[in-house]
C-alpha cells in the first residue's frame, strides 16, 4: 500500500488544492480557467487579473508559439514586471523574478514544443494582470490560483501514528512493542513538516500563528522484519539536469538491506531519518551557440509592398543560466535566418474610372469628353476620396474630334436597273450630312436625284416563258436584288424552238404566267458605306485642271464611321479639261484687258463678259473654232 501525506501506510491522505494534507478545500477557494480567443490584434491582451493574496499560481501556455506571456501591475499598468519590452522586440530571459511580495519562476523553453510558464507560491500583496502579447496565434493560456477564505482554520495533524491493530500505546501491548527491535526507544514527536494553525481571538481580532511539527513514527509490527536491518544510504548520483551551462545532479538515497547491501522498498526504512540529498554541479561548459531570432516588426508601409525587419543574434548560454550575445563566427556552421524581407499588408487604395468616356460634346469639329473616377480599395470597395491621399487622379476630361463640319449632299453609286425589259428604275442613296448644324440643312435645289428610269435590251417574244438562273445579288448588304431573265419562246411542232417576236409591245406568251424576274437578297444591314458629293467645277477651262468632291464613310444613320474598307474608297480628286488651251484659241481674237491672266486664275472666265474681253486667255468652249477642233 502507498504511504499518505500524513506518513501512514494506506491512509489515502493527499494534499488538497490549498496545500493542506488531508484537507478538503476548507481554507481556500480554487480558481482556474483557459484563455482561447483566437483572432486578436498584434498587441497586449488581458488573460486574467489575479487578486492580492493569491497563492499557488500557475500560468501555462498549452504549447510553444510565437506569442508571449507578460505580467504587470493591475493597479498601475505602466509598471511591467516580466516581458515589458515585447513591443521593442526584447524578450526577458527565463529565471526568477521578485514580484508583488513573492517570487515568480518564468520559463520559456528554447528547444521544446512546451509553452511558457509562470509559477509562484504566493501570497501576492497586490493585484496582478496576466497579459498575452499576440503574434500570429493563441494556442491557449491556462491559469489557476487559490484565494484564502476568511475565518478558516487549518486542520492539525496531532499525535503519533497509531500502530496497526491498536488504538493506544498503554498496557501490555505497548510494552511488547517496546521490546520489538523495530521500535526506537528514544522516539519522540519531532519536527518534519509544518502546518499553520490559525486561532482567532475575538477580543482583539488578532491572529496567532502556531507552527506544529510532527514526525511520523516508524513502522511497528509484531512480526520480525523479513529484510533484517535496513538503513537509508547514498547510492551514487542521478543524471545532470542540463547537458551544458551548469546543471545539478543529486545523490540517490536508497533503503539498503545491510546484510546484502542491496536496495529494498523504501517502506522497510520507514521511521528512520532519511538523509538529505547531496547536490553537485555538473556540465559547466557553455552550450553551443545558436541564433536567437526576434519577432518581425511591423511592415514599413501600411499598404502596398514594404519591408520588415527582425533581430537575428548569435547567442550562447553560459554557466549560471546566463545568456550573452557572441560573435557570429561562433554560429558559422548554422544557417542564419533572414533579418529582412518584403511584406505586403494589403493593396493600397487607388483611383479607378467609374464609367466610360461620355459622347463627344460636339457634332463636328473639336469637342470634349468627360468621365468620373472614384477611390477604390484593393478588393473593389468604394472608399472616401481622402483614402487615396495624394495619388494622381485620372483625367476627367479630354478633347475629341467629331469629324469635319459639313452641310452637303452625299450619294452612292446607282443600283442595277430593276427591269429586264422595257423601262425600269435605278436607285441610289442620297444623304444630307449637316454636321455644321445649319438650320436650313442642305439646300433642296441642289439635292441629287435618288431614282431614275432605266432600260435594258429588249426581250424576245415567245409563246412559252423560260426563266434563266438567278444572277448575282446587286449588293452585298442592304436592299440587294437578284434578277434573272425570262424569255418567250415559240415552239414548232417538230420541237424546234425560236424566240417569239414582239408585236405592238406585247408578247404572245401569257403575261400573267411570266416568272418573277427579281427578288430581294442580302437584306442584312450594310453597316458603313462610302458616300460622296458631286464633282466641283473644273479649275480651268483648258490646259489641264482639277476637280474635287468630298468622300466620307457613313453608317446607316448618316454618322461618320471608320468601318469602310480603304481599298474601296472612291476618288476624291481628278484631272479635267486636259485639252490644250492653244487648240481652243481663236486666232482672230485678242485680249482687250491687261488683267486677263488674273481673271483666269480667279476662275472668272465662265462669265461671258470676261470671256468677251479676254477671248484669247479665256477661249469660249462653244465657239466655232473649238467645235471644229473637237470634231477632228
Amino acid at each position: 500500500q502507498k504511504i499518505g501525506c500524513d506518513g501512514r501506510i494506506g491512509s489515502g491522505a493527499a494534499i488538497d488544492k490549498c496545500g493542506v494534507c488531508g484537507g478538503n478545500m476548507e481554507i481556500c477557494r480554487y480558481v482556474n480557467g483557459i484563455f482561447r480567443t483566437p483572432h486578436l490584434t498584434h498587441d497586449f491582451h488581458t488573460v486574467v487579473i489575479i487578486p492580492a493574496g493569491a497563492g499557488r499560481i500557475n500560468i501555462t501556455e498549452t504549447r510553444n508559439s510565437r506569442s508571449c506571456i507578460a505580467l504587470r501591475s493591475a493597479r498601475n499598468p505602466s509598471v511591467m514586471f516580466i516581458n515589458g519590452k515585447l513591443k521593442l522586440g526584447v524578450l526577458d530571459h527565463s529565471g526568477r523574478y521578485n514580484v508583488a511580495g513573492t517570487q515568480f519562476e518564468y520559463n520559456r523553453p528554447r528547444f521544446s514544443n512546451k509553452g511558457e510558464t509562470m509559477i509562484a507560491t504566493g501570497p501576492t500583496n497586490e493585484d496582478l494582470e496576466v497579459l498575452l502579447f499576440f503574434q500570429q496565434e493563441n494556442p491557449g493560456i491556462t491559469y489557476e490560483y487559490t484565494i484564502p477564505k476568511r475565518n478558516a482554520q487549518l486542520p492539525s495533524i496531532v499525535g503519533t501514528t497509531e500502530p496497526r491493530g491498536s488504538s493506544s500505546l498503554n498496557g501490555r501491548n505497548a510494552n511488547e512493542r517496546r521490546g520489538s527491535r523495530y521500535y526506537r526507544k528514544n522516539y519522540r514527536n519531532r519536527i518534519t513538516d509544518a502546518e499553520a494553525v490559525d486561532r482567532e481571538d475575538s477580543s482583539n481580532s488578532r491572529r496567532d500563528i502556531t507552527t506544529v511539527h510532527r514526525l511520523n513514527p516508524p513502522l511497528l509490527s509484531g512480526e520480525p522484519n523479513p529484510m533484517g536491518r535496513t538503513k537509508w544510504m547514498k547510492v551514487g548520483f542521478g543524471p545532470c539536469s542540463q547537458s551544458c551551462a551548469e546543471g545539478t545532479k543529486s545523490s540517490n538515497i536508497k533503503c539498503i538491506r545491510l546484510s546484502t547491501r542491496q536496495p529494498v522498498s523504501d517502506e522497510y526504512c520507514t521511521g528512520q531519518q532519511k538523509p538529505r540529498k547531496q547536490v553537485r554541479r555538473c556540465n559547466r561548459q557553455a552550450c553551443p551557440a545558436y541564433y536567437d531570432v526576434g519577432d518581425w516588426l511591423e511592415c514599413s508601409r501600411t499598404c502596398g509592398s514594404g519591408r520588415r525587419t527582425r533581430t537575428v543574434i548569435c547567442r550562447q548560454l553560459f554557466s549560471g543560466n546566463f545568456t550573452s550575445a557572441v560573435s557570429h563566427s561562433r554560429c558559422r556552421g548554422l544557417s542564419k535566418p533572414p533579418s529582412h524581407e518584403r511584406c505586403l499588408v494589403r493593396v493600397c487604395a487607388h483611383w479607378a474610372p467609374a464609367q466610360e468616356w461620355s459622347p463627344c460634346s460636339s457634332r463636328c469639329g473639336a469637342g470634349t469628353q468627360s468621365r468620373h473616377s472614384v477611390c477604390k480599395s484593393g478588393d473593389g470597395r468604394i472608399l472616401p476620396n481622402r483614402e487615396c491621399g495624394s495619388q494622381r487622379r485620372p483625367a476627367t476630361m479630354r478633347t475629341c474630334d467629331a469629324g469635319p463640319c459639313l452641310t452637303k449632299w452625299f450619294i452612292t453609286d446607282w443600283q442595277q436597273c430593276s427591269a429586264d425589259c422595257d423601262r425600269g428604275q435605278q436607285r441610289r442613296n442620297v444623304v444630307c450630312i449637316n454636321t455644321a448644324n445649319v438650320p436650313a440643312g442642305c439646300p433642296r435645289r441642289h439635292q441629287p436625284e435618288a431614282s431614275r428610269n432605266c432600260a435594258r435590251s429588249s426581250c424576245g417574244v415567245k409563246h412559252e416563258w423560260f426563266a434563266g438562273k438567278w444572277g448575282s445579288c446587286s449588293s452585298n448588304c442592304g436592299r440587294g436584288i437578284q434578277t434573272r431573265k425570262a424569255t418567250c419562246l415559240s415552239m414548232a411542232t417538230d420541237g424546234t424552238m425560236s424566240v417569239a417576236p414582239e408585236t405592238n409591245n406585247r408578247f404572245p406568251c401569257e403575261i400573267s404566267e411570266k416568272p418573277a424576274l427579281q427578288r430581294p437578297c442580302n437584306t442584312q444591314s450594310c453597316g458603313s458605306r462610302w458616300h460622296y458629293t458631286q464633282w466641283t467645277e473644273c479649275s480651268v477651262s483648258c490646259g489641264g485642271g482639277s476637280r474635287t468632291r468630298d468622300v466620307h464613310c457613313l453608317d446607316e444613320a448618316g454618322l461618320f464611321s471608320p468601318l469602310c474598307k480603304a481599298s474601296h474608297k472612291p476618288k476624291a480628286a481628278e484631272t479635267c479639261n486636259t485639252i490644250s488651251c492653244f487648240a481652243l484659241r481663236d486666232p482672230n481674237c485678242e485680249d482687250k484687258r491687261s488683267d486677263c491672266e488674273q481673271l483666269k486664275r480667279a476662275r472668272l472666265c465662265k462669265y461671258k463678259v470676261f470671256r468677251d474681253d479676254c477671248c484669247a486667255t479665256c477661249p469660249n468652249p462653244g465657239s466655232t473654232h473649238t467645235s471644229s477642233l473637237h470634231g477632228r
